[in-house]
């Protein structure tokens, strides 16, 4: 019936529609991927393909959810991640599972989770040799944790890690780590170097059409704009990043870009819409702020 085929191009489509910044599209794809795929029945592609199709897939929706501001539904995705990879049972999969399975608690705002999930994703590959989740896992370390490269040492080996992700092809993580890189550079007053960085991942950015984090990188780069200088840009920057973001349903990227944009004497219009996106029980600081902003009279 072609139904491992089919699961196989959904799966692919689902991880591009992701990277597109195309996340409610990413979650038709993982729902048209739930009834297609058994475990018992299909659990051996991965011998096939590399890798589980259905956990390759089903390990997006918490970003996406995340960054839709679904931040409710991230615990229920993270274990089903993790009930999944129970009775798979393959080893391999494991750093992958917990490493990726880490951003959404992370965007989520559960930062102890996240961290405690990205050490064991690390230790998992250290202990498999897995030398790629070690850097992915690195990685994504200096992102959740600023104060990993708040010394000169630290943003260096941040760097050196990004550095690494694109000598080995590893591209796809590469403009939005370098984006953070750069902020972790401005927060050490090293704001030429960091402007230097984030024009080159929105270059990246925009020649790959990786959109996922275009947004946030936007908003990040006006940072660097602002701190030497060139508001215009910076505005401009934040303008798209507002755009963006809106079209996208991004609205942790959109909040955020609001705030930084009203902190520039911008306009603030669509901050209530977005706010109200997030559930009550959500606890980030962005939306924290932005609530206090909405009830002041």
């Amino acid at each position: 019936e072609g139904i491992e085929v089919r699961i196989v191009a959904l799966a692919a489509r689902n991880g591009t529609r992701f990277y597109q910044g195309r996340f409610a599209e990413q979650l038709e794809c993982i729902g048209q991927i739930r009834p297609l795929y058994r475990l018992e029945k299909h659990a051996g592609m991965i011998a096939r393909y590399g890798m589980d199709m259905f956990a390759a897939a089903q390990m997006f929706e918490g970003p996406s959810r995340a960054i839709l501001g679904q931040t409710d539904r991230i615990p229920a995705l993270v274990a089903e991640t993790d009930a999944h990879q129970d009775a798979l049972s393959i080893p391999v999969m494991q750093p992958y599972a917990l490493v990726w399975g880490s951003v959404p608690l992370f965007y989520a705002g559960h930062l102890d989770q996240a961290l405690a999930r990205l050490d064991r994703g690390i230790a998992a590959a250290v202990a498999q040799g897995a030398l790629f989740w070690q850097f992915i896992g690195k990685t994504w370390a200096c992102v959740m944790n600023p104060d990993l490269a708040k010394t000169p040492e630290g943003i260096a080996g941040f760097g050196q890690l990004i550095d690494t992700l694109r000598a080995i092809g590893a591209n796809v993580g590469v403009p939005y780590f370098s984006a953070v890189h750069s902020a972790r550079l401005l927060a050490a007053g090293r704001a030429d170097e960091a402007l230097a960085i984030s024009s080159r991942a929105l270059a990246e950015t925009r020649a790959e059409a990786l959109h996922c984090w275009y947004a946030e990188i936007l908003r990040l780069h006006a940072a660097n704009c602002r701190a030497l200088g060139r508001q215009a840009e910076a505005r401009a920057a934040l303008d798209t990043a507002v755009e963006v973001a809106t079209a996208q349903g991004a609205a942790l990227w959109q909040i955020r870009a609001l705030l930084d944009r009203a902190d520039l004497g911008g306009a603030t219009d669509g901050l209530a819409e977005v706010a109200v996106r997030f559930p009550a029980s959500a606890s980030l600081p962005e939306l924290s702020r932005a609530r206090s902003m909405l009830a002041v009279p």
